[in-house]
């Protein structure tokens, strides 16, 4: 369970779990040859090698060839442990795909090959339920339960064949029971912290990964930092919700998880008026991760609000050339010119993207509608009839039979052309 991910977002990742142990290269083979049946401890000490070293597949394949059954604990945990953390695709958390990675590969970079890989079925309900029973004692058992019931509420949420009400309390339920049985570790109160944080008990979650953190003492993992962060954030607690958001930031070292931390620096700043302060970290952020849309925006709405106009357009127009195509970037940018009042400021913007992508059909066709609803905003319903047949005239060349965008633009030219006091809103 990496960090928190607010809505909308992506599926959660699984938990970052170190394996340093030593390789035994004599599993495998005799004199002869012959394949042996490695021994649990040499298949899980051999296995956690080879996760190391990214060959996954190759990693469960030992642990199922030591335990086909699935009768020992610790492998059975361990197998879950990979197809958790890392497996290709994931199918309700029930089928699982996996692959040995090549030097520079990533599992994402597999997902449209998915289909071609090795499928595994692993039900963990049944399967540690089952354990569980026959060892009622073991902590390790229940904790390995908490994180798949987590890891389904996270990933799937009420799209699961148990909602995600019930998918939480049972995650609860084993964790405390692992604690119970002994099992004191504390990424346990961690993984308690982001269920917590997930149900919005921001208290809960706060007291939590306090408890991990005192047990951890240096080693608290950058994730944790990241989602207490969100917990003080999330109770108006700016002061510590900054100190954890900037220690998470400093502890990543992977650009796309630092940026992710930094924009929530830079979020607290802006919420404590610390406007300055805010675009110098915006600016870090597109030194880590060039072109990111999020930091771009808040760039732009805040230049708009100091008053730093041209800087507010190159910054625009960098934003709006991400995406040219997407209606979505000429509407952002008129929503945020109006919200500071200058609609001028965005005539002379939209007018410098309209000769920028005048061979652009899509992008153009695209400013010109948002354009034309300005001015039809403004009560120019000439000017603004102009730029919207011109936009559907351009948008009829980039995407030919879209008939209910066209549509659409005709409906708004009828309001316009009936004179009503109420036109239509950009």
């Amino acid at each position: 369970m990496r960090r928190f991910v607010r809505a909308g977002s992506k599926a959660a990742a699984w938990l970052g779990l170190a394996y340093l142990v030593i390789a035994s290269p004599s599993l495998f083979a005799q004199a002869g040859g012959t394949a042996l049946t490695p021994s649990p401890q040499a298949a899980l000490a051999q296995s956690e090698t080879l996760v190391t070293q990214r060959q996954y597949e190759s990693a469960y394949r030992l642990l199922e060839q030591a335990d086909p059954a699935n009768q020992d604990p610790a492998i059975v945990i361990a197998k879950l442990r990979i197809l958790l953390q890392d497996s290709v695709t994931s199918d309700m958390d029930k089928s699982f795909t996996l692959a040995n990675l090549k030097e520079g590969q990533e599992l994402a970079d597999l997902v449209p090959q998915a289909a071609g890989l090795t499928h595994v079925s692993f039900d963990a309900e049944k399967v540690i339920g089952g354990l569980i029973t026959s060892n009622p004692e073991n902590g390790a058992l229940h904790r390995a339960l908490g994180d798949f019931y987590l890891d389904a509420r996270l990933r799937y949420g009420n799209s699961w064949e148990k909602d995600a009400k019930t998918l939480v309390a049972l995650a609860l339920e084993n964790y405390k029971k692992a604690q119970e049985l002994g099992d004191r570790a504390p990424v346990i109160d961690a993984r308690l912290g982001l269920l917590y944080l997930v149900e919005q008990e921001y208290a809960k979650s706060i007291d939590s990964y306090q408890r991990a953190f005192k047990a951890e003492g240096d080693h608290i993992a950058t994730d944790d930092l990241y989602n207490v962060s969100y917990a003080y954030l999330l109770t108006g607690d700016t002061a510590n919700a900054l100190r954890y958001a900037q220690a998470a930031a400093d502890g990543y070292t992977q650009p796309r998880e630092k940026a992710d931390a930094l924009r929530l620096v830079a979020e607290i700043y802006g919420r404590i008026g610390e406007d300055g302060k805010a675009i110098a970290t915006y600016r870090t952020v597109l030194s880590v991760a060039s072109g990111d849309t999020l930091s771009l925006e808040h760039l732009v709405d805040l230049y708009l609000k100091q008053g730093d106009l041209s800087t507010a357009s190159a910054t625009a127009v960098t934003l709006f050339g991400l995406f040219p195509s997407n209606p979505d970037s000429a509407q952002f940018l008129t929503q945020v010119y109006l919200a500071h009042n200058q609609p001028g400021e965005l005539h002379a913007l939209f007018a410098k993207l309209e000769d920028s992508y005048k061979s652009d059909n899509a992008a153009l066709g695209n400013l010109l509608y948002y354009d034309g609803l300005l001015l039809a905003r403004e009560g120019k319903r000439a000017e603004a009839v102009a730029q919207l047949q011109a936009a559907k005239g351009h948008l009829q060349a980039a995407y030919p039979g879209k008939s209910q965008v066209f549509d659409q633009i005709d409906r708004v030219i009828a309001e316009i052309n009936k004179g009503t006091s109420e036109q239509p809103k950009p």
